[in-house]
């Protein structure tokens, strides 16, 4: 635990923070954006289960190796959130991906149709071969598009 996690902060201490170090305006804009986000997603019946969000909390325990209960406790008291506030911003994420997907999948899918051809090629790099002498040979041969 942190010494942090012990202070207290008023609201009014974490805007005049926030606008001496000319960061209020972009954590405005980003508050704004899941304002935008929600409504969107309502609109369109977007919607986050609680297994999508335990699914997506464990995968973040295994990567940051939370193993045990207490480790993930510890870390959530570091960070001073408590598993509601982690919830909700594993939502919020989980969210964004559905809206994000619901809104541009269709534009992907049409822009590789119409764009089909340049998508089925491939570009080779590196030829490896037993010894420098057929090396060489293969090089100036593709060099001259004999090949």
């Amino acid at each position: 635990m942190t010494i942090l996690s012990r202070a207290s902060l008023e609201p009014q201490e974490i805007t005049e923070f926030l606008k001496r170090e000319i960061q209020l305006k972009d954590v405005s804009e980003k508050i704004l954006y899941q304002k935008v986000i929600n409504r969107a997603a309502v609109e369109r019946n977007l919607t986050v289960t609680a297994e999508e969000i335990q699914e997506e909390a464990d995968k973040f325990r295994h990567e940051n190796r939370l193993e045990k209960a207490s480790d993930t406790l510890a870390w959530l008291a570091d960070n001073m959130i408590t598993s509601d506030d982690w919830e909700a911003g594993i939502r919020q994420q989980l969210l964004a991906k559905k809206l994000s997907k619901c809104l541009f999948d269709k534009d992907v899918e049409k822009f590789f149709g119409q764009n089909r051809l340049d998508f089925d090629q491939i570009l080779l790099y590196q030829i490896l071969v037993e010894n420098g002498k057929l090396a060489q040979e293969l090089f100036y041969q593709i060099e001259e598009k004999e090949i």
